[in-house]
């Protein structure tokens, strides 16, 4: 058994960074992994902590009067919480866990911060602010081509709220077929079918991970708010999940030539979105980051060109196929390093001729 003495120390630890690896614990307590995890599952029995995750540990969020009292009094008030609840690129679970495994699909969005979650946001920006302090600056992912299907949002539009139901993208099918061909990222088809409304809904990711329709302007302006929200919070740079998705074709057709990508990736009103969201957040000068999936060169330089005022700078993962056997994403074979080579020369020297 770990002493007490290590026990709160480690505690204080998982007070203090929210998640610690066990290998971290075994180095500073000097103690067997099989003893850490014993002692682990005891103190989470009692509430403490939660159980390991893919080799690490994290504190459970217990609030208690007192601290909801502090949370109050830190300026997010209740319409905050629910705000950010409602679009926040992290997801807390209904167990009060904060962290959750990385291999976890729906780990991507927050869906609910109630009254016994609220020291979540109150130990975010509160972490924020010492760091700060330290002279380090705090970027947050954000994630707004998809939400999780647990989303308020989204349950309001399985519950047949038209409203809602706008802020996704529903269609019809073809008698059983779906709307379209389209493959989803993870595999499989890319829309699900909702017996109750007799349509589909599009998910380009996980069948949990609902794409958002950006048609909608009320969604956009949601969006808008998460943005201001964290910048408020003094948080300076914004990473955007996938972002060159967001944008999607006016028609929606089956791809007899591929899984459907090219019909949504850098789509028609994309440069737009960018534009209006940098624009009416006021985050043309922070650091903004890109994440591109299956894009091109050529919409990259412009992304990140600082006089279209859409993104600072942005990545693809073209170089992560190099070992894809004949092309299939679940299918590896001996990586090609001159393919590699060639990819990364292509696009170093092509964005840096770009500006």
């Amino acid at each position: 058994m770990l002493t007490k003495q290590r026990q709160d120390l480690l505690l204080e630890l998982l007070e203090e960074r929210g998640s610690i690896t066990v290998s971290e614990v075994k180095d500073m307590l000097d103690a067997s992994e099989s003893t850490i995890r014993r002692d682990i599952t005891a103190l989470d029995e009692e509430g403490k902590l939660v159980k390991v995750f893919g080799g690490a540990v994290a504190a459970r969020q217990k609030v208690s009067a007192h601290e909801y009292t502090v949370a109050q009094k830190s300026g997010l008030n209740l319409e905050e919480k629910k705000r950010i609840a409602r679009s926040a690129a992290l997801l807390i679970e209904p167990e009060d866990f904060i962290y959750l495994d990385a291999g976890t699909t729906t780990a991507y969005m927050l869906d609910y911060i109630e009254e016994t979650n609220v020291t979540f946001v109150t130990n975010a920006v509160a972490h924020a602010q010492r760091l700060a302090m330290r002279g380090l600056k705090v970027m947050l992912d954000m994630v707004f081509n998809h939400t999780s299907t647990f989303h308020e949002w989204f349950q309001k539009a399985l519950a047949g709220d038209k409203e809602y139901q706008d802020y996704y993208i529903f269609r019809e099918g073809s008698g059983e077929e779906p709307p379209t061909n389209w493959q989803s990222k993870f595999g499989g088809p890319s829309w699900e079918y909702v017996p109750s409304l007799g349509k589909w809904y599009l998910h380009l990711f996980d069948v949990t991970q609902a794409d958002l329709n950006w048609k909608n302007p009320r969604v956009r302006e949601e969006l808008k708010g998460v943005i201001r929200f964290w910048k408020e919070k003094g948080v300076k740079g914004f990473r955007f999940d996938v972002v060159n998705l967001i944008s999607k074709p006016e028609h929606f057709e089956n791809d007899f030539q591929g899984d459907g990508r090219r019909f949504y990736s850098d789509g028609p009103h994309i440069h737009e979105y960018l534009k209006e969201l940098v624009r009416d957040t006021g985050i043309g000068e922070m650091m903004t980051v890109g994440e591109m999936s299956s894009t091109h060169l050529k919409d990259c330089i412009r992304y990140s060109n600082p006089q279209e005022q859409e993104l600072s700078m942005c990545f693809q993962f073209h170089h992560l196929k190099v070992d894809y056997k004949n092309g299939e994403k679940w299918s590896l074979t001996e990586p090609d390093r001159m393919e590699l080579k060639r990819l990364f020369e292509e696009w170093q020297t092509g964005m840096q001729r770009g500006h």
